[in-house]
């Protein structure tokens, strides 16, 4: 499950992707590797569930995987903020003790799972090599088989030159190569495909900007800057406060419930709560000031609507 770094490296991507000070340095730092993922091309719907976390029932959204060889099924985080799947460690070297095929090979200070297949609901992957985190226990209840393990992260990569479908009403993430002959070419705008990292232009209380879409996040509604943050917080509303992990370093998040709006195309979604991150740093509060981004969106806005992503062609709609 995505954990407060992974929160910290996505949000320092979204300070640095458009800024000038940012530069080509950044760009170049937070290029991802080649994508290594090899899709079948065939249409499926997978159904996805939540994990839930303390009083929040969207955690995440988990996808189910079988791994070649092993008959339990497992899940993976849908993490539009990691541009590269990766599998944990701890229950990767757990399936292995029990006996089923996995190659883990260490190069150095990186270990990748190697010459691996798996299906994600059902819709077959093959990699050459897949990253391997050091990350996660080792538990795995074998004979329970409602249990809920989760044993990666699934990048954009595995999104790359398809059309996707995220059905939050149906709980389906739709994976074709056809767009619905239903949906009409006007509801469709054109969205940023940027180091595999997801940009989504809307228009916020009236003010054109745009989001970083990363699933991964779903704990904030929208994750933005203090000033902005200030423009929608309520007179007199409670502010929820939480102190988080970011690599060692704590940061305190405060969220405020909202009357903002969030505008996609003619849809327009209320917006109820935003967050911004204190102790991020002077460079980073400078990059978000400027940059020209609104922050940083998961699932929590688009529940019960349709977002459609065309990855081919760069073009989104969300559906009532």
């Amino acid at each position: 499950m995505k954990s407060a770094k992974r929160i910290g490296l996505s949000f320092l991507f979204l300070l640095v992707l458009s800024s000038v000070g940012g530069g080509f340095y950044f760009k170049a730092k937070f290029k991802p590797a080649a994508n290594q993922l090899k899709v079948a091309a065939q249409p499926v719907t997978i159904p996805f569930t939540w994990f839930t976390s303390g009083n929040d029932p969207y955690a995440g959204l988990l996808l189910p995987v079988t791994l070649a060889g092993c008959p339990k099924t497992f899940y993976l985080q849908f993490d539009t903020g990691t541009p590269s799947t990766v599998f944990y460690k701890g229950k990767l070297e757990a399936i292995q003790q029990k006996g089923y095929a996995l190659t883990l090979k260490q190069a150095g200070n990186q270990m990748n799972l190697v010459n691996t297949a798996f299906q994600v609901g059902g819709l077959p992957v093959t990699a050459p090599e897949v990253k391997v985190l050091a990350y996660g226990d080792s538990v795995i209840s074998w004979n329970d088989a409602s249990s809920v393990h989760i044993i990666g992260s699934l990048g954009t990569d595995f999104l790359e030159g398809r059309i996707i479908t995220l059905d939050y009403q149906r709980m389906g993430l739709t994976v074709s190569d056809l767009l619905p002959a239903s949906i009409p070419a006007t509801a469709f705008q054109d969205f940023t495909f940027d180091s595999r990292r997801i940009l989504l232009p809307s228009r916020i209380n009236g003010k054109e900007t745009d989001l970083l879409f990363d699933t991964g996040s779903s704990t904030y509604e929208l994750l933005t800057n203090k000033s902005t943050w200030e423009e929608f917080a309520q007179p007199g509303q409670t502010i929820d406060t939480a102190r988080v992990n970011s690599w060692g370093k704590t940061l305190t998040a405060y969220t405020t419930t909202t009357k903002a709006t969030a505008r996609f195309g003619a849809v327009q979604l209320p917006l109820k709560t935003a967050t911004y991150m204190e102790g991020m740093g002077f460079m980073n509060s400078m990059l978000m000031r400027f940059s020209g981004l609104g922050g940083m969106t998961g699932n929590k806005l688009f529940l019960g609507h349709t977002l459609l992503l065309d990855m081919k062609q760069q073009k989104f709609a969300v559906l009532k």
